[in-house]
């Protein structure tokens, strides 16, 4: 994982687990913005792989699931949809 020196604050969380296999983490992290402390973070992106769960997309220190994945990537279809469209305002 590559980071950003201009953002200093990382979350994450450890991950000890010893039945966890990561299958790819050289993928680019991801900067959010918190309004609560008017700055960013940065959460790193990995694929992993656990008796449990399968296969998951790691988001900093949250775990998603197939199921979690399908809802994202319908999120993120509509957000591109509404990205595309003019913004009518009331």
């Amino acid at each position: 994982m590559t980071t950003n020196p201009d953002i200093p604050i990382i979350l994450d969380a450890p991950r000890t687990d010893d039945l966890r296999t990561i299958l790819d983490d050289e993928l680019d992290p991801l900067v959010a913005s918190i309004d609560e402390i008017d700055g960013c973070c940065t959460l790193p992106l990995r694929i992993s792989h656990n008796p449990v769960c399968g296969v998951v997309l790691e988001i900093g220190p949250y775990d998603l699931n197939y199921h979690d994945v399908v809802q994202l990537c319908e999120a993120i279809r509509k957000f591109n949809e509404w990205r595309q469209a003019p913004i009518r305002k009331a």
